[in-house]
């Protein structure tokens, strides 16, 4: 029997769970693990409980994706054709372009909002100095500037 551990939501985890995959199965959930920058407990805790798998840009996740596309790239330089023997490199691949498509849009996302505050920031300014009141605010927002 495995020793009591307290996790960080204060529960015990004092249960194992334990299956049998085959040896490609074992590789292609290491990798999924990899790219995923979770622990495999974790990775297959949420996958078991249909909660959605959230991958945050990490130095240890941009590594391993790097590591996974190398694989991918060398595994089809390797082959005469794709087939159906070939699901787990096809898995994978997809993982990592959802991966990466993911990244890209809430990158786009970020720029659009900051193209946004910066623009009703310009917006606000424009508005203060065309009011008599607004000349006063303008030095003062000036001033914390400077500050």
């Amino acid at each position: 029997m495995s020793d009591k551990k307290l996790d960080r939501k204060g529960r015990w985890r004092n249960r194992v769970v334990a299956f049998r995959v085959s040896d490609e199965e074992a590789e292609l959930l290491n990798r999924l693990v990899d790219i995923s920058g979770l622990t495999k407990q974790e990775y297959l805790i949420k996958k078991t409980t249909d909660r959605r798998v959230v991958v945050k840009g990490s130095i240890r996740v941009f590594g391993a994706l790097k590591v996974q596309l190398t694989f991918v790239y060398e595994e089809l330089k390797r082959l005469k054709e794709i087939t159906p023997d070939n699901d787990d490199l096809i898995e994978l691949l997809k993982v990592i372009s959802l991966i990466l498509f993911k990244i890209e849009e809430n990158q786009n996302l970020k720029e659009q909002q900051n193209l946004e505050s910066f623009e009703r920031n310009m917006a606000e300014k424009k508005r203060l100095k065309n009011s008599s009141m607004g000349n006063r605010k303008l030095k003062s927002f000036r001033e914390e500037g400077e500050n």
